[in-house]
């Protein structure tokens, strides 16, 4: 083998490797065309005696990092369907910067909602079917160790999973009323390929360290409540291509996200605003950790 060849092969790969990545920390402006702003609607019905909700907003530029105005369509007419039928006006609340009604879903039915924006265009969810969820047996907790002597909280769920298959679910978490929402915090799953009977199974871990600071801004109470929610296989096969785009990109060469279609299209047009309109039934259950 030719020694030097080798060396000053080695030193070139070394040396061009160096300049891409030193080239890659230089700043750069780029000059990028305004995108297409497109409505985003975000909003359920529950089968839960409480406020329902519709947020309206727009998408923005690609390296804005604001908080989405809920305000810009605040004059918008938003009306709510049951089995196609006018459920009732909602009402933009100035507090909660959403749309609102007091009242609840009821299962066996469809919802769907009706927008007009401020400008005139007119938006349409499909109709959602809500199913009532499998009630939360019990909420519990056991102190493990997981990889590699991972000590925390490992929060569990007992549930029913009734025949036929066809059922598909969200599970959220909150800890001391805080709602977990980030990328990782995703959590549904189908009944695919599970047997009809009782369940036992995983919910949420928290590791002792979240714990202690969980235990240090709260006295030392810390309360865990998880919500069991009965979703549409739409709403299911949403949220599955935003968890696969939410964990897939971040590299220096990834594709941009492609729009996530949901169930909200303009009016004449195959043009879809960005989000979702869901009919849900949610159970709750909570429990207190305790330190060890």
């Amino acid at each position: 083998m030719n020694t030097q060849h080798y060396k000053f092969t080695f030193f070139l790969f070394v040396s061009l490797f160096a300049v891409i990545f030193t080239a890659c920390q230089d700043e750069v402006d780029i000059d990028l065309d305004d995108p297409e702003q497109l409505l985003v609607v975000e909003g359920q019905i529950s089968d839960i005696d409480s406020v329902q909700w519709v947020k309206l907003s727009y998408t923005t530029d690609y390296f804005d990092d604001n908080e989405p105005n809920y305000t810009v369509e605040q004059n918008a007419l938003v009306v709510l369907y049951q089995n196609d039928i006018v459920l009732d006006t909602m009402d933009f609340n100035t507090a909660t910067n959403q749309f609102e009604w007091n009242g609840q879903g009821a299962a066996g039915n469809t919802y769907n909602i009706y927008i007009r924006t401020e400008d005139g265009t007119e938006y349409e969810s499909f109709d959602e079917i809500l199913t009532t969820v499998s009630p939360i047996d019990s909420l519990y907790y056991d102190y493990e160790s997981v990889f590699l002597d991972f000590e925390g909280y490992q929060v569990k769920i007992k549930t029913y999973e009734p025949a036929p298959e066809g059922d598909y679910y969200q599970w959220k978490v909150y800890v001391n009323g805080q709602y977990l929402n980030t990328a990782e915090d995703l959590s549904i799953s189908s009944d695919e390929n599970v047997l009809d009977g009782e369940l036992d199974f995983s919910a949420y871990f928290m590791p002792q360290e979240d714990y202690d600071d969980f235990s240090a801004d709260n006295t030392t109470d810390v309360f865990v409540r998880v919500e069991q929610i009965k979703i549409t296989k739409t709403n299911f096969e949403y949220l599955n291509i935003l968890a696969d785009q939410a964990s897939g990109g971040g590299f220096i060469f990834s594709s941009p996200p492609a729009q996530i279609r949901g169930n909200i299209v303009e009016k004449g047009t195959d043009t879809y605003a960005v989000g979702f309109f869901q009919a849900v039934s949610i159970d709750d259950a909570t429990v207190q950790l305790f330190p060890e």
